[in-house]
C-alpha cells in the first residue's frame, strides 16, 4: 500500500498534464463525430456506441475517433510509467526488497489511468449525445463497452511497456502506433484491436474476456521477468 501511495503521490504532480489533455480529446473526439453527422437527435445511445466503437468496415468514418482516442492513450501512457527519479526507485526497491511489489504498484496505477481515460470518453460521449437530443437510455452495452474497452487499451499498454523493457521506447510507440492504425483500417481477429470493437465482442462476451486475461496475465509475467533482471543501480 505505501508503495502505492508513493506512485499516487509522484502522479499528482503530473495531474494537469493528464486530466487537461484527457478531457480535451474525448471532447474534440466526440465534437468530430457529432459535426460530421453521426450524432443527431435520432441516434439512440446503442446507435451512438456502434458509431463510436464499432469497427471501420461498419462505420468508416468514426477511424478518427479511435485515432483520438487511442494516440492520446499512447502519449499520456509515457507519463504515468515515465522513469522518475531513479534514487527513488532504487530506494522503494532496497527498502522492500521485492521488485514484484513496486511492479503491482506500476501495474495498477496503469490500470487506474486506463479505466479513468475510457471513462472520460464515455461520459464526454453520453453528455454530448443528450445536449444534441439523443435517445439516451444506460443499457448493460455501456458497461461492457466500458469493460471491454478498458481491458483492450491495458493490453495494448503492457504490450508497450514490455517491448519498452526488452528493446527500446522508440520501437515500442512506432511498433504499438503501427497496430493501432492496423487494427482501425482493418479489424481482423489476430489485431489487438479487434477485441476492444463493440459489434465484435457482443456474440461471445465469455470468449473474449477470457482471451483478454490470458494475454494481460502472460504481459504481466513476461514483465515481471525481465524486472526480476534488471540492474537498477545502471
Amino acid at each position: 500500500m505505501k508503495l502505492f501511495i508513493a506512485e499516487y503521490r509522484l502522479l499528482q504532480k503530473e495531474k494537469f498534464k493528464l486530466i487537461l489533455p484527457t478531457v480535451i480529446l474525448s471532447v474534440l473526439g466526440i465534437l468530430i463525430s457529432s459535426k460530421n453527422g453521426f450524432i443527431n437527435a435520432d441516434a439512440s445511445s446503442e446507435q451512438i456506441l456502434l458509431i463510436l466503437f464499432g469497427s471501420a468496415d461498419s462505420y468508416p468514418m468514426n477511424w478518427i475517433y479511435w485515432i483520438i482516442l487511442f494516440l492520446g492513450y499512447v502519449v499520456l501512457l509515457q507519463i504515468v510509467w515515465k522513469s522518475r527519479i531513479h534514487t527513488f526507485e532504487i530506494h522503494q526497491l532496497l527498502r522492500y526488497r521485492n521488485t514484484n511489489r513496486y511492479w503491482v504498484s506500476q501495474f495498477t496505477m496503469g490500470f487506474l489511468f486506463t479505466s479513468l481515460y475510457i471513462l472520460s470518453f464515455l461520459i464526454t460521449a453520453w453528455i454530448t449525445s443528450f445536449l444534441l437530443g439523443a435517445g439516451m437510455a444506460f443499457s448493460l452495452t455501456w458497461l461492457l463497452v466500458f469493460l471491454f474497452l478498458t481491458l483492450n487499451l491495458y493490453g495494448h499498454a503492457l504490450l508497450w511497456l514490455a517491448m519498452k523493457m526488452y528493446w527500446r521506447v522508440e520501437g515500442a510507440n512506432m511498433i504499438l502506433v503501427t497496430l493501432i492504425y492496423a487494427g482501425i483500417q482493418s479489424p481482423h481477429p489476430l489485431l489487438p484491436l479487434y477485441y476492444g470493437m463493440i459489434e465484435k465482442i457482443k456474440s461471445s462476451l465469455f470468449t473474449i474476456f477470457l482471451i483478454e486475461s490470458v494475454v494481460l496475465l502472460f504481459l504481466f509475467l513476461i514483465i515481471l521477468r525481465k524486472a526480476k533482471k534488471m540492474d537498477y543501480y545502471t
